[in-house]
């Protein structure tokens, strides 16, 4: 089997007002998508997602530089292709965009092997036969609600059957979101979890003021308190709380999760498949985190497509992040059940665009 064309294609969906976090007023999600065909028919599909920011450049690096390199290749010897194109990143870059490029093609080739093997993704990376995956909801958590529409998204996922809401903090005063995250404790009770996530708002300083303020209403996790590669700063907040400290998702190697995990800054660990230039790496760092005895909840940059298949295949896994804005794409959406992702049992990752969304969705 060879590859014989890849094609790219840019896909923008709008989304809703209230969509924001401490850093970024979301306007648009962006979608640039690979499809891989192969010399016998086999098609496969992988993508990778932008804020509506450097979307062209995305796509122009996979089409000009990294597709050339992959046409009349063997799309089963994916881990030898994926090491080839990622070393030479180097020389533009081994962060952002110079990395996310090589995630679309790396996953239209797993999305090729599964689907010539005739199994689902996480059969053949080892999975054994886990049907339903925990899930926890962040789309009624962002920071553009008010506190009255905050906390009724909370009781509706609650009652739902998620496994946890997670909310943004960030406000430009603590006492505010403090209020916020107040207020929902209140409504969903003590026990169920209540995720937090200030996407890098904070230095140490300020992270310190906040985890003392936010420990009487015992948060599941605290997301990217500070900035993302400041090993130090997180090992010395993480030392001084008992809140699990949740960061990776914009880690973008496996080193660089190794240096957070030897220092002891990381309660939890959330490897992104996007950042990180696809399944190949994202495999590795799970089963870092799992030799550190660290549990591992994946970046949901994705939006669920394919951590639905990295969680069946990860035992230290705790639950995957529902944010349901890609379904319209899809051919076969993620299906949520009573708070479970419902594993995919056809053939590939699920990553297959539709035809009708392209044409509606797509950009020049």
């Amino acid at each position: 089997m060879r590859i014989e064309e890849i094609e790219v294609f840019w896909l923008r969906l709008e989304l809703p007002d209230a969509v924001a976090d401490a850093m970024t007023d979301l306007t648009h999600w962006d979608v640039i998508a690979t499809r891989v065909t192969t010399d016998d028919g086999i098609i496969g599909w992988g993508y990778n997602c932008t804020l509506a920011e450097g979307s062209a450049a995305l796509k122009i690096l996979i089409e000009v530089d990294l597709a050339p390199k992959l046409l009349g290749k063997d799309p089963l010897q994916v881990n030898h292709l994926w090491r080839t194109v990622y070393l030479e990143r180097h020389f533009t870059g081994i962060t952002g965009i110079a990395v996310q490029g090589v995630a679309a093609p790396e996953i239209a080739l797993w999305d090729i092997i599964a689907k010539a093997a005739g199994k689902p993704l996480w059969a053949i990376l080892g999975g054994h036969g886990v049907t339903r995956v925990p899930v926890y909801s962040t789309d009624g958590g962002w920071l553009g609600f008010s506190e009255a529409e905050l906390v009724a998204n909370a009781r509706t996922v609650k009652a739902a059957g998620f496994r946890g809401f997670k909310m943004k903090v960030g406000k430009p005063e603590i006492a505010e979101d403090c209020q916020r995250l107040a207020a929902v404790r209140d409504a969903v009770g003590p026990d169920y979890p209540v995720m937090i996530d200030a996407n890098g708002r904070w230095d140490l300083a300020e992270a310190r003021r906040a985890v003392r303020r936010f420990a009487d209403y015992r948060p599941y996790w605290l997301e990217e308190p500070l900035h993302p590669f400041d090993v130090p700063a997180h090992a010395a907040l993480a030392r001084e709380t008992e809140i699990p400290i949740l960061a990776g998702e914009t880690l973008y190697d496996k080193r660089m999760f190794r240096d957070f995990m030897a220092a002891g800054a990381l309660g939890i660990a959330q490897p992104d498949v996007l950042k990180l230039g696809g399944i190949t790496c994202w495999m590795e760092v799970a089963e870092l985190a799992r030799s550190f005895g660290l549990p591992v909840v994946p970046a949901g940059f994705n939006l669920m497509q394919i951590d639905v298949h990295l969680m069946a295949v990860t035992r230290h896994g705790l639950m995957i992040e529902y944010i349901p804005w890609l379904a319209p794409i899809f051919e076969r959406p993620v299906v949520i059940d009573r708070g479970h992702a419902v594993v995919p049992q056809e053939p590939g990752i699920g990553t297959d665009i539709r035809a009708d969304a392209i044409e509606r969705y797509g950009m020049a």
